[in-house]
C-alpha cells in the first residue's frame, strides 16, 4: 500500500458571504486545488431541512431568496416547469429532523404561493396540512448543492484578519467567478467530469470528498444514456468573505500566496475597510465600483507628494541662501511660481471686495424695499375705513350672528357667576366655627406662651452672645493686623517690581529673539512636511518589503543571468517542453541537480555573485522537489495518466478521475531545504552552511524598516468631544455620528445613556464614554440590584456593537449643590460589581470627573493638594479602586476660568499655548509654558502627595467659549479657535506634561454643539465647536493629517503680555482704582443652588458673613442673591482670587466692576 499524503486540500468554513448576501444555514467547505491554481467553495444546503421550528433565520433567508435571488439559492428550480420531484434520499443524513409547526409551515407556503402569482391562484387549503417536503418548487429553491470557482489569477485584492478569540476571516475581491448549481450532491458527483474544469487528480480528490459528504458510494455515469450539460453562471467584481477556525488552513494559504509575487503584493497591500464595507451592504454595493480603490490610493500618493513639494517651497521662501541658489539654477521657474502666487492673492482680494460690495447692495435693496412698503401702507390706510363700511353693509347677517353669540355667552357667564357665589356663601357658613376656634387658640398662644418662651431663650442665649462678641473683637484685631501687613507687602513688592521693570528695559534682544523664533518655526514646519511625506513613502515600502525584495531579486537575476545558472535550469525546461519524459523522471533529474549543487557549495564561507544567484535557484528547485516528493501515493499512476492523456489528446472532461491504487509507488523524498521562494527564508534555513554576515544582511534590512516605522509613527495622545444636548435645535443622533466620522473624531463622551444616541453609535467604530447622572448616585450606592439593572439596560443592551469604553459615575460631585459626595465611592463599587457579573470589567473602565475646585491649592503646580475634608472619605478609597482596576482619573480643567478671574496676572498667550517666556515653578524647578499643563501637573502633584502617582489621568472636559458677556474677559471666537486648535496640536504630537513627560493624555473637548437652553452667562451657551446646523464655529484640526495645514491665525506675542484679549471695562468711581481688581457675584440659577453655595461659603469656606447678618451693613437688600454674592466674594478674595474660587457649582461668575447691592460695598482683599 502507498502512504497517503499528509497535505490537506479541503477545509471547513464557519460562514460565507458573497457581496451583501450571506449563507446562514449551509455546510461550507473550501477546496484548494493543488495543480490548477484555483479554489472552490462547496455549499451544501441540506441543513435547511433541519430544525425548522427553532430557527427564525429560515424565514428571513427565504424572503431574501424569493425577492432578490440569492447566489445561495437554486435558480433552475424557479425557471424549470418540469414536474419531476428531485430525489431527497440524502435527508437520511439528518435523521433527527423534527416536524415543523403549523404556523411556520403556513408562512413558507404562503410566500411560495406569492412567487407563483402568474397563475393568479393561491395554493389550496388542503396543502397547508401536508408535509413541507411535498412542495418541490420551494425546496428546489432552498435545497441543493452549489459550487463556486475562483482562479487565483483573477483575484484583485486580499485581506487577512486573525483576531484573538474569534474566527479567522479572509476577504477576497475577484474579477471573475463561476457558479454551478445541482439538485443534490449525488447529482454533482455523478456528472463531475462534465462540469469540473480541473486536472484529473483534482477531479479524483473532489469526487472522494463528495462521497465522504454523502457516506455512500456514487454510481458511475454509464447508467445514463445521455449526459446533462451544466452551464456555469458568470459573476464579475465579486467580494467573498470567509470565516474559519481551522488551524491548518492559514499555513496552506501561506504556501499558495507566498509562491506568487502578485498575490503576496495584494496581501501586503490589503483591502481598505471602506472597500469591504461598501461591498457588504445592500445600498452601498450598488455605489461601489472597482476603480475606486486604486483611485483612493493614487489620491493618497498625490497628497503626500504635494505635501513634500509645499515643504520644499516653504524652505525656499524662508531661507535666503537657499532662495538665491534656487533662483540661479531655476530662475524662470521660481519667478513664474512667485508671479502666480501674487496673482492668486490679488484675485482673492478682488473676490472678497466683490462679496463686500454685494453685501452692501443687498442691504440697500432691503432698505429700499422697506421704504416702498411704508409708502404703499400710507396710501392704502385711508381707503380701509370705506371698505370696512361696505363690508358691514353687505354682511348684516354676520353682525346679527355675532350679537346673538355675545348675548348667549353673557347669559351663560351670569348664570355661572350666580352659581359660584351661592357655593361660596355655603362654604363660609360651614367653615365659620372652625375659623373662630382657630383664631381664639392663636390669640392665646401669641399673648401668653410667646413672651414666656422669649424670656427663657434670652436667659439661655446671653452667655453665647458674650462669647460671640469676644470672638468678633479678636477677629477684628487680627483682620486689621492682616490688612496692615498686606499693605506693607504690596509696598515692598511694588519697589521690587519697579526695579525689575527697569532691568527689562535694558534688554534689547527681544526683537531679534522673536524674529529668530518666527523664522525657525516656519523652517521647522517646512522640514516637518517634507519628513511626513518621506515617512509615508517608507511606511509603504516597509509594508511591501517582501514583495519589493523579491521583485528586485528577479530584476537583478534577469539583468545578470550567468551561464552556469542557465545550464542548471535548462534540463528542467527541456523536460517540460518534451512529452517523452514522465514526471518521475523530471523529479529524479531535479534531485540530482540539487544534490550536485549543494555538494559544490558545502563548506564555503564566502559566496560570489553567481553562487548567491544559484542559491536562489535552489529554492525554486527545492519547491518543485517537495511538490513531487510528497505525492508518493500517486506518482506512478499520475505519470501514466498524464502520458496517456497527452498521447491521446483526449479533452480533460472525458478523462476518468477515479484511478486504481498504484502498485509500485516511489518513496517520498524529504528535501533538506524549504520550498519557499523568498530569499529571506532561504538565508534562515541555510544557517548552518551560510556565514553569519549573509544572514545579517537580510535581517538588517527588515529591522531598519521596522525601527523606522516605529519611531516615525509614534502615537501621541487622543482627542474626543463631549456631546451635550441641552438645546432645542440639535440634529439627529445619526447625523451627529456621520459628522464625527467625517471629522475623524473617534471618541465621544455623553452625559446620559440615551437609547437613540447609543443605537446610532453602534457599528461606527467610535469609542463612547457614558455617564451615570448625579441624581442616580444615591440609588446606585444603596441598592446593588439597581446597579445590576442599570448596567443591563444601559450598557449590556448596546455593547459590544456600541464600543462603550468607560462609565463616568457622576459629574463634578464635589460641587453638586445636593451634596452627593458620600455616595460616590459606594456607587462606583456597585457599578463595578455589575460589570464583573456581566464579564465587562476588563473592557469598560470606571471613573468620576473631578473639577479643579476639589484642589485645596493649585499654585504653584508642585504644591497641588486636595481639600483635606475629601481625602480620607473620597479620594483615597477612589484612588485605591482606580489602582486595583487599572482605571484612570477624570479631570475637568478649564484654563478660561483661571484667566478670566486673574487676567491682571495671567498672560493670554500663556493661556492659549502661544509663545511666552514661561512661568517657573520654584518647588520642582520646572518652567511651564501654558496654563493647561500647570493645572494638570497640580492634579498630578496632589495625587503624588497621597502616594498614588501611578494612576493615569484623562481630561474629561476642557474648552474655551467663543462668545460671552461684556464682563467675561477673553471669550471670543479667535481665542477659542487658538486654545482648542493649539491644544489638539499639543496632544496629538505626543509628549506629556513637564512633571509627567511620558504621559500621553486623552482629552475630551467641551463641547460638540452650542447649547441654547443652558442657563447662566452667555459663555455657557457658546462652548460648541459646531453650530446646530453642523457648520464649524471656527476651523481647527481634529486629526494628525489635519495638523499639517494648521496654523494659529494670530501671531504669537513677543512680550508675553495680554495680546488679543478683550477689552476690560473700567471700574466706576469709588469701587476700584483701575488696578485690575475683580469680584465674585452670584448668578440667577435658582434658590437651591444659591443656598447650597451660601452654606458652603459661610461654613466650610470660612467666608466673613458677619456683614449680612440682621442689623449689619449688608443685610439689606434682604435677598438670597445679594447675601450669596457677598459671601461668594468674601470667599473669592480670601482665596486670593485663585482659579476656580469663583465657581460654586456654576452659581457664580467674576466681574471687573464693583457690584452694588444697596449701600453695601464689596471688599477686594482680606
Amino acid at each position: 500500500m502507498a502512504k497517503c499524503s499528509t497535505t490537506r486540500h479541503f477545509f471547513n468554513l464557519t460562514s460565507l458571504q458573497i457581496g451583501d448576501l450571506q449563507s446562514y444555514l449551509s455546510d461550507l467547505s473550501l477546496f484548494l486545488a493543488p495543480d490548477s491554481k484555483t479554489f472552490y467553495v462547496l455549499v451544501d444546503n441540506r441543513p435547511w431541512l433541519e430544525d425548522l421550528v427553532s430557527r427564525p433565520a429560515h424565514l428571513w433567508q427565504l424572503m431574501v431568496t424569493k425577492s432578490r435571488m440569492s447566489p445561495f439559492a437554486i435558480r433552475r428550480a424557479r425557471n424549470d416547469d418540469r414536474k419531476e420531484t428531485p430525489n431527497y434520499s440524502e435527508l437520511n443524513f439528518y435523521s433527527k429532523t423534527p416536524t415543523p409547526s403549523e404556523n411556520l409551515r403556513r408562512w413558507f407556503l404562503v410566500i411560495d404561493a406569492a412567487t407563483l402569482s402568474k397563475k393568479r391562484a393561491l395554493l389550496p387549503v388542503e396543502k397547508l396540512r401536508s408535509s413541507l417536503i411535498s412542495n418541490s418548487k420551494l425546496h428546489r429553491t432552498l435545497y441543493g448543492f452549489i459550487v463556486f470557482e475562483v482562479a487565483w489569477k483573477d483575484v484583485r485584492g486580499i485581506n487577512y484578519l486573525n483576531e484573538l478569540q474569534t474566527d479567522t476571516s479572509l476577504a477576497i475581491e475577484a474579477k471573475h467567478m463561476r457558479r454551478w448549481e445541482f439538485d443534490s450532491i449525488s447529482q454533482a458527483a455523478k456528472g463531475i467530469h462534465s462540469w469540473f474544469p480541473g486536472t484529473p487528480r483534482e477531479c479524483f480528490l473532489l469526487k472522494q470528498q463528495l462521497r465522504s459528504m454523502l457516506n455512500v458510494n456514487v454510481e458511475t455515469d454509464s447508467q445514463n444514456d445521455s449526459e446533462e450539460i451544466y452551464e456555469a453562471t458568470q459573476y464579475r467584481d465579486s467580494l467573498l468573505l470567509f470565516r474559519f477556525n481551522d488551524r491548518n488552513l492559514p499555513f496552506e494559504l501561506q504556501d499558495v500566496i507566498t509562491s506568487d509575487l502578485r498575490l503576496l503584493t495584494l496581501l501586503e497591500a490589503g483591502l481598505p475597510s471602506w472597500v469591504i464595507f461598501c461591498q457588504s451592504y445592500p445600498v452601498f454595493c450598488q455605489i461601489y465600483r472597482p476603480w475606486m480603490c486604486p483611485f483612493a490610493r493614487i489620491l493618497y500618493v498625490a497628497i503626500s507628494f504635494v505635501t513634500v513639494v509645499i515643504g520644499f517651497y516653504d524652505l525656499y521662501k524662508n531661507i535666503p541662501l537657499l532662495k538665491a541658489t534656487a533662483a540661479r539654477l531655476c530662475g524662470p521657474l521660481f519667478n513664474w511660481i512667485e508671479t502666480w502666487e501674487m496673482v492668486s492673492r490679488i484675485k482673492y482680494l478682488g473676490t472678497m471686495l466683490f462679496l463686500h460690495n454685494s453685501e452692501k447692495a443687498v442691504k440697500w435693496f432691503l432698505m429700499m424695499t422697506c421704504t416702498v412698503q411704508s409708502y404703499v401702507s400710507v396710501l392704502i390706510n385711508p381707503l380701509s375705513p370705506p371698505l370696512m363700511a361696505v363690508l358691514e353693509v353687505l354682511l348684516p347677517i354676520w353682525n346679527i350672528f355675532l350679537q346673538t353669540g355675545e348675548y348667549f355667552f353673557s347669559f351663560v357667564w351670569i348664570l355661572m357667576a350666580t352659581f359660584w357665589s351661592t357655593i361660596e356663601n355655603l362654604i363660609d357658613i360651614i367653615l365659620f366655627p372652625v375659623y373662630f376656634i382657630s383664631s381664639v387658640i392663636w390669640v392665646i398662644a401669641t399673648a401668653i406662651l410667646y413672651p414666656i418662651f422669649w424670656f427663657l431663650w434670652g436667659i439661655i442665649y446671653a452667655p453665647i452672645r458674650l462669647v460671640i462678641g469676644l470672638s468678633n473683637f479678636v477677629g477684628f484685631i487680627f483682620n486689621h493686623m492682616y490688612n496692615f501687613s498686606g499693605i506693607i507687602w504690596l509696598f515692598v513688592s511694588g519697589i521690587f517690581k519697579v526695579a525689575s521693570n527697569a532691568e527689562s528695559t535694558v534688554d534689547e534682544v527681544s526683537m531679534w529673539r522673536a524674529l529668530w523664533n518666527d523664522l525657525f518655526s516656519q523652517i521647522f514646519r517646512a522640514v516637518r512636511s517634507i519628513l511626513n511625506g518621506f515617512v509615508a513613502f517608507f511606511t509603504a515600502c516597509n509594508r511591501h518589503r517582501l514583495s519589493i525584495y523579491n521583485h528586485l531579486q528577479e530584476l537583478i537575476r534577469r539583468l545578470n543571468q550567468p551561464p552556469e545558472r542557465s545550464r542548471l535550469l535548462y534540463s528542467i525546461q527541456r523536460a517540460k517542453k518534451s512529452g517523452s519524459k514522465t514526471l518521475a523522471e523530471v523529479r529524479d533529474g531535479r534531485r540530482g541537480l540539487v544534490a550536485k549543487k549543494i555538494s559544490s557549495l558545502k563548506g564555503k564561507k564566502k559566496f560570489s555573485a553567481e553562487e548567491k544567484s544559484d542559491l536562489d535557484d535552489l529554492v525554486l528547485l527545492m519547491g518543485s522537489v517537495k511538490f513531487l516528493g510528497n505525492k508518493g501515493d500517486r506518482s506512478t499512476t499520475d505519470d501514466a495518466t498524464e502520458a496517456k492523456a497527452s498521447d491521446s489528446k483526449t479533452p480533460l472532461r472525458s478523462v476518468d478521475c477515479s484511478p486504481d491504487p498504484p502498485s509500485h509507488p516511489s518513496p517520498p523524498i524529504k528535501p533538506s531545504l524549504p520550498s519557499s521562494p523568498i530569499p529571506i527564508s532561504l538565508s534562515l534555513s541555510l544557517s548552518l552552511s551560510l556565514p553569519v554576515s549573509t544572514m545579517a544582511t537580510h535581517l538588517s534590512y527588515s529591522i531598519c524598516l521596522l525601527l523606522l516605522a516605529i519611531f516615525s509613527l509614534a502615537d501621541g495622545g487622543s482627542i474626543g468631544v463631549n456631546y451635550g444636548r441641552i438645546a432645542g435645535d440639535l440634529p439627529s443622533a445619526s447625523k451627529v455620528v456621520k459628522l464625527l466620522k467625517s471629522q475623524g473624531i473617534n471618541r465621544v463622551k455623553v452625559y446620559d445613556t440615551d437609547p437613540a444616541v447609543l443605537r446610532s453609535l453602534s457599528g461606527s467604530g467610535i469609542k463612547v464614554t457614558v455617564n451615570l447622572p448625579n441624581e442616580l448616585l444615591y440609588a446606585a450606592a444603596r441598592r446593588q440590584s439597581f446597579a445590576y439593572k442599570w448596567v443591563q439596560r444601559n450598557v449590556m443592551a448596546y455593547y459590544p456593537h456600541t464600543q462603550i469604553e468607560a462609565i463616568a459615575v457622576g459629574n463634578e460631585v464635589f460641587v453638586d449643590p445636593k451634596n452627593t459626595t458620600g455616595f460616590l465611592v459606594p456607587a462606583i463599587k456597585n457599578i463595578h460589581q455589575a460589570l464583573v457579573k456581566y464579564n465587562l470589567d476588563s473592557n469598560i473602565k470606571l471613573s468620576s470627573p473631578v473639577a479643579l475646585s476639589a484642589l485645596q491649592n493649585s499654585y504653584p503646580s508642585s504644591a497641588g493638594s486636595f481639600r483635606p475634608e475629601l481625602i480620607e472619605s473620597v479620594f483615597k478609597p477612589m484612588f485605591q479602586f482606580l489602582r486595583e482596576t487599572g482605571s484612570y482619573l477624570m479631570v475637568n480643567a478649564y484654563p478660561f476660568f483661571a484667566y478670566e478671574s486673574n487676567s491682571d496676572v495671567i498672560s493670554l498667550d500663556y493661556s492659549l499655548f502661544r509663545e511666552n517666556p514661561g512661568v517657573p515653578d520654584a518647588g520642582n524647578g520646572l518652567r511651564y509654558f501654558n496654563l493647561f499643563d500647570a493645572q494638570i501637573d497640580a492634579v498630578f502633584a496632589a495625587m503624588s502627595a497621597l502616594k498614588y502617582d501611578d494612576i493615569p489621568l484623562v481630561v474629561s472636559e476642557t474648552g474655551w467659549p467663543s462668545k460671552g458677556d461684556d464682563n467675561e474677559i477673553g471669550a471670543s471666537v479667535e481665542n477659542a479657535a487658538a486654545y482648542n486648535g493649539n491644544l489638539i496640536k499639543r496632544i496629538l504630537t505626543g509628549g506629556g506634561t513637564p512633571l509627567r513627560p511620558k504621559a500621553n493624555l486623552t482629552v475630551f473637548l467641551f463641547a460638540l454643539f452650542n447649547e441654547n437652553k443652558k442657563t447662566g452667562p452667555v459663555s455657557e451657551r457658546n462652548y460648541g465647536l459646531f453650530y446646530p446646523n453642523m457648520e464649524k464655529v471656527y476651523n481647527i484640526p481634529f486629526t494628525v493629517d489635519d495638523l499639517k495645514n494648521y496654523r494659529d491665525e494670530t501671531s504669537p506675542a513677543t512680550g508675553g503680555g495680554n495680546v488679543g484679549q478683550v477689552r476690560v471695562s473700567t471700574p466706576v468711581k469709588g469701587g476700584g482704582n483701575g488696578s485690575g481688581h475683580s469680584w465674585c457675584v452670584a448668578k440667577d440659577v435658582g434658590k437651591d443652588k444659591l443656598q447650597s453655595g451660601l452654606d458652603f461659603a459661610c461654613g466650610e469656606g470660612r467666608a466673613d458673613c458677619r456683614q449680612i447678618q440682621p442689623g449689619s451693613t449688608c443685610y439689606d437688600p434682604n435677598t438670597l442673591q445679594a447675601h450669596a454674592s457677598f459671601a461668594f466674594n468674601s470667599y473669592y478674595q480670601k482665596m486670593g482670587r485663585a482659579a476656580g474660587a469663583c465657581y460654586f457649582g456654576g452659581a457664580a461668575y467674576v466681574v471687573t466692576q464693583p457690584p452694588r447691592f444697596g449701600k453695601c460695598e464689596f471688599p477686594t482683599g482680606y
